[in-house]
Parts: structure tokens; sequence; C-alpha cells
């Protein structure tokens, strides 16, 4: 920042170099520096800690995965010493880099292949992981049946996973799409003309318009029934994990929509928020204890939830 403001280039392109960059990259990495308190304010920035699996596992009652959240547990390193099969206060850094790839990534179905990639985003380097991404996994898997279900064969012969959040959740959309009016915990699934709507716990409705069940081919010859609908002008499928996603994403916007309410009405007012994230101009720098207690409160509509966050404050926008 210092030799962006000096206008230094060559100070600039000697950092880009130490840190395998570019210039154009490194000025790109400032636009958040480019907010600035008010002369005399503060910043302060909130975001949800794991706020996806949280409500995953709340919303497909795995109260054993939720539990450690719950208590204030490090589920990265937990998940990790569950994946090498060592104490806690064994994991290294790398060993954690990949329990948290897999607490954040495997919530939606991800399959081997795009984890393997997914994972390296984290800093994992699968020639010293000591698994495949597979094996990674189906460990995360037999650690959340209530979301994954169970390893089984079905009747077709066919090796997979069955029961679960992810199956129940397809099975559900397939049958409001035939008219049935279904609840799946605090979710309620229905028809309404040509649309399917899932209401969400706060009220809200997710509409997937235009929807209809279609036959399907699997890769192993049979046929089964596959959620379609219409978005962004194409006709799209869906299955499980999709499902899962678009639900627990539209719930956690629904928690950083009632925070930014709080905040307003408490006058701690966001002047901007990203994701999962919430940026509010503070007179003292002591506000931000009250900016992260507004923001952890669960709402009436999400008994259970346990919710956490991270909290700093600063004159500058920073990551």
């Amino acid at each position: 920042m210092d030799a962006a403001l000096a206008r230094d280039l060559a100070g600039l392109e000697a950092l880009a170099t130490k840190l395998t960059t570019t210039v154009p990259l490194l000025l790109a990495s400032l636009v958040r520096a480019c907010v600035v308190a008010p002369r005399g304010q503060y910043l302060g920035v909130v975001d949800f800690k794991s706020i996806e699996p949280r409500v995953l596992m709340w919303l497909a009652n795995d109260r054993e995965g939720l539990e450690p959240y719950a208590e204030g547990r490090d589920v990265y390193a937990l998940r990790a010493a569950d994946l090498y099969g060592v104490p806690l206060a064994d994991v290294t850094h790398e060993m954690r880099a990949l329990g948290k790839a897999l607490e954040i990534g495997c919530g939606y179905q991800m399959g081997a292949a795009r984890f393997e990639s997914y994972a390296e985003l984290f800093g994992v380097d699968w020639t010293r992981a000591g698994f495949t991404a597979e094996q990674a996994l189906r460990v995360w898997r037999l650690a959340h049946p209530a979301i994954a279900g169970r390893p089984s064969t079905a009747d077709d012969g066919h090796a997979g996973w069955f029961g679960g959040f992810w199956r129940t959740i397809e099975a559900v959309a397939i049958r409001a799409a035939c008219g049935e009016r279904l609840e799946l915990g605090p979710l309620l699934w229905y028809r309404d003309d040509d649309a399917v709507v899932c209401r969400l716990p706060s009220g809200r409705p997710l509409i997937y318009r235009n929807a209809r069940v279609e036959s399907v081919r699997t890769p192993w010859g049979s046929e089964r029934p596959q959620f379609t609908y219409d978005h962004g002008g194409q006709r799209r499928s869906s299955y499980g994990g999709k499902l899962t996603e678009n639900v627990v994403q539209a719930i956690a916007r629904d928690m950083l929509a009632a925070a930014l309410v709080r905040l307003e009405l408490e006058k701690l007012p966001p002047v901007l928020h990203v994701h999962d994230e919430v940026v509010s101009e503070l007179p003292e720098r002591d506000a931000l204890e009250d900016m992260e207690r507004l923001m952890c409160i669960t709402p009436p509509w999400a008994t259970g939830l346990p919710l956490a966050a991270s909290a700093h404050v600063a004159s500058r926008y920073r990551k």
C-alpha cells in the first residue's frame, strides 16, 4: 500500500517478484484498502465463522456434526485428526488445511475429481497428504451419515450412498414437482402453478420456475427421475447436493440479512457486506464488541443453530 501511494513502480515490481505475482494483480489486491473510515471513526469488520457447514448440519439434524461448532472447538483440526488418526495436539498446519477443505467443501456432494482441485486452493499438496481425494471424501461422508447417507448397493447392483439429507431433499423436490406438499425439517416444499417453491425457515420463498420431472439414463444403464427447472434462460437439472447448496446458501443469506437489520436498528449501520462479512462505521473501537454480539444472535426461526463470528477493527478495509 505504501509503495502504491508513493507511485513506487520499482518497489511494486520487486514486491510482485517476491510474492510470485504481477504488478496489476498486486494493485487489484488493494481495492479493499481504498475503503477508508471517516476521520475520527473506525471500520468494524465482522464475518460469520463456517456459516454454511453450521446451517447444513442444523438443517440435516446432524447433531454430532454440529456439536463441536456449538462448543467453539477447532472443527478443521478435529476433522484432520479424524482423517489422519492422530491426537488433536499432533495435527500440523498441512493436516488442518485438508481438514478445512473437507469441512467447507464436502457438504454439497462434491465428487473426488473436483474435490482434488478444490483442496489445492487451501494449500493441500496431494503428493504429501498421504491420501487420495476419494479416500478423504469417504472419511467426511462416513462422519456425516445424516447428510451423506451410508454406503450400500442398490437393486441394480450399483454401489453408492443411500439415505441422508442429499437423497431426501432430491426426492422431496421431485415429489413437490408432481404436486405433493411436503415438509423437510423447517422447509416446506410445494407446487405453485408451474413453479416449485421451497419456503425457507425465514418464510422467504426459494422458487424453481417451470419445474418438472424428467427421466434420465444413469451411467450404469438404468432410468431415474430428475428434477429440472428454468433459470437464466436455460433448462437446468439438479440433484441432492445442488439443491442442498441452494437451500443452505439461501438460509445463510437470511442470517446475514437479519444481522444487517439488527445493526441498523442499533445505530451501527453497515456500509458494505461481502458474502458472510459485514463492515460498519464505528464511533469508537469498543463498539466492535456490540457489533459482534448483534451478528451472533440466532433468529427465532433458526432455534438451535449456533452462530459465531470473527471480528477486527481498522482504519482501512482489509482481508
